[in-house]
């Protein structure tokens, strides 16, 4: 597999992952019924919006999924300054890997920027993801 391909589909995952964290059932009541939470009705709204409204809620998405990560690994070399041995040394791993993944988020982030195409779609099982 040639290193874009490989990349790119490292970008549709991460994509799919952001936006798996909070399941939607599309199938549902109206979009004005108030048994959707917001989220609902703001994935009802966005699987017809336009291609820059749905780029613009995935910039905002990845915006905040990468400072939760960095705070993340911050606290958690924070922790591991004053943590023994091998917990330590598991704090200072799971930083640099927590690390690792804001970048990647980063660099889908960049590519968003960059006006790579993002559409919404939703699967069988409710979830929304944003490729």
């Amino acid at each position: 597999m040639s290193g874009q391909s490989s990349y790119l589909r490292c970008r549709g995952l991460l994509l799919a992952v952001v936006m798996s964290i909070a399941p939607v059932t599309l199938a549902q009541p109206p979009v004005d019924s108030p048994s959707l939470s917001r989220f609902q009705r703001t994935a009802h709204y966005l699987r017809e919006a336009s291609p820059d409204a749905q780029a613009d809620f995935a910039l905002d998405a990845l915006t905040q999924l990468v400072e939760v990560y960095m705070a993340e690994a911050d606290l958690a070399r924070t922790e591991a300054r004053s943590a023994p041995g091998a917990v330590g040394a598991g704090l200072r791993g799971w930083a640099l890997a927590v690390d690792q993944y804001a970048n990647q988020l980063l660099q889908v982030l960049d590519d968003v920027e960059q006006g790579y195409p993002v559409a919404l779609h939703a699967n069988r099982e409710g979830s929304v993801s944003l490729a």
